[in-house]
C-alpha cells in the first residue's frame, strides 16, 4: 500500500517538472526528469525499493527512461498517460481499494467471531443452567430423604 503512495508521490514531483518546463522553457531531461539518485532521495527509498516503485510505472507506460552522460539515467513522466494518472489519482484510488477490500475481510472475520461467541452464549449456557437446576433438584430431595 505504501508504495502506491510513493507512486502518486513521484508522479506530483515529475509533473511538477513538467509543467515548469513549458514556463521555463527547458529542454533537456534533466530539467523535465528526475535521476534515480534524486528519487531515492525524494521518496526516501533504497535502489530495490525505488525499482518495486518505477516498476509499475514503466510497465503502464507512465514514466520513460533517459540517460544523461556523467549524471546517471532517471526518469520522465509521459504527457499523457503519466499526467493523467496523477490527476485521476490512480495510484491512490488503488490504495483506497485495497484498504476497503482488507477492511471487509475484516469486517467478516470479526461478525464471525461475535456470531461464535453469541453462539457460546446462546447454546451452551442454558445446558450448563440446566444442570445446575437438576443438580440443586437432585441435592434437594437427597436433602429431604434424609
Amino acid at each position: 500500500m505504501k508504495y502506491n503512495l510513493k507512486r502518486h508521490k513521484l508522479l506530483g514531483a515529475l509533473s511538477r517538472l513538467f509543467s515548469k518546463r513549458k514556463i521555463n522553457g527547458g529542454k533537456y531531461a534533466n530539467d523535465i526528469g528526475m535521476t534515480y539518485e534524486e528519487i531515492d532521495t525524494f521518496l526516501n527509498v533504497k535502489t530495490d525499493e525505488r525499482d518495486l516503485i518505477i516498476s509499475e510505472l514503466f510497465k503502464s507506460k507512465e514514466i520513460s527512461a533517459f540517460k544523461l552522460d556523467g549524471k546517471g539515467n532517471g526518469c520522465i513522466i509521459s504527457d499523457t498517460l503519466g499526467i493523467s494518472s496523477f490527476v485521476n489519482k490512480k495510484y491512490l484510488k488503488e490504495n483506497n481499494h485495497i484498504f476497503i477490500r482488507y477492511s471487509k475481510i475484516a469486517s467478516g472475520f470479526g461478525l464471525l467471531i461475535i456470531a461464535l461467541l453469541a453462539f457460546n452464549f446462546s447454546v451452551l449456557e442454558p445446558n450448563n443452567l440446566k444442570l445446575d437446576k437438576k443438580q440443586k433438584t437432585e441435592e434437594l430431595k437427597q436433602d429431604s430423604i434424609q
